[in-house]
């Protein structure tokens, strides 16, 4: 009798175990925060260093999606002058607004990577600043441009490796083609600005998402 009730209980255990439904995964919302260098491949050497503060959601079915804010600055640079008397010097300063469209790739207890496409556009400024032996102190000039990007060509490789479920660190790679909104229609009619960003991230997993 009582192997009996224990063979009835075991089956008991069995039949309610196998009716508990799966815990369905959520969508995992995140901020994380961006720094590193970026270089015009385009040959104007405009070396200098970016940052980014961004948010993404990871979605089950391993989309991504995202929106953040991007700066580019670089140092002042000495420039030649042809008139002898004046000194000059340039810097450029942007700020991107950019979407992230993504796919999860890889997906592991430790390691995480992505495949991003990123829309986006640029504002840039070129600042210059002259002095001459005549005049006392700098004159600072500014020309502003509007960059948009190419489709497609905008591109964000992402790597991230996972300390625990909610803090990640990163590396990310940007390849960006962004063309002068003056000349879209015609990318090789020049104001080209292609970029690359190598940067380091920071990633912070919302608890409970």
């Amino acid at each position: 009798m009582k192997h009996n009730l224990l063979s009835l209980l075991l089956l008991i255990s069995v039949c309610s175990s196998a009716q508990e439904i799966e815990v369905k995964e959520s969508a995992r919302h995140s901020f994380y925060l961006i720094g590193g260098v970026f270089s015009d491949i385009t040959g104007n050497e405009r070396p200098g260093f970016s940052s980014a503060l961004g948010y993404q959601i990871y979605f089950p079915n391993r989309f991504v999606f995202g929106v953040e804010v991007l700066t580019d600055q670089t140092v002042y640079k000495h420039n030649k002058s042809s008139y002898s008397n004046e000194e000059s010097w340039a810097r450029y300063s942007g700020v991107s607004g950019r979407i992230n469209l993504g796919y999860h790739l890889v997906k592991r207890k430790h390691f995480d990577f992505s495949l991003i496409v990123v829309p986006h556009f640029n504002h840039g400024r070129f600042i210059t600043r002259k002095s001459t032996e005549e005049e006392e102190g700098y004159k600072t000039s500014s020309k502003n441009f509007f960059y948009l990007a190419v489709p497609l060509i905008a591109q964000r490789f992402e790597l991230y490796y996972k300390i625990n479920p909610t803090h990640a660190l990163g590396l990310n790679v940007d390849i960006n083609l962004d063309v002068e909104s003056k000349t879209f229609s015609n990318i090789f009619k020049g104001g080209a600005f292609f970029i690359g960003r190598l940067m380091l991230s920071y990633r912070v997993i919302i608890p409970g998402s």
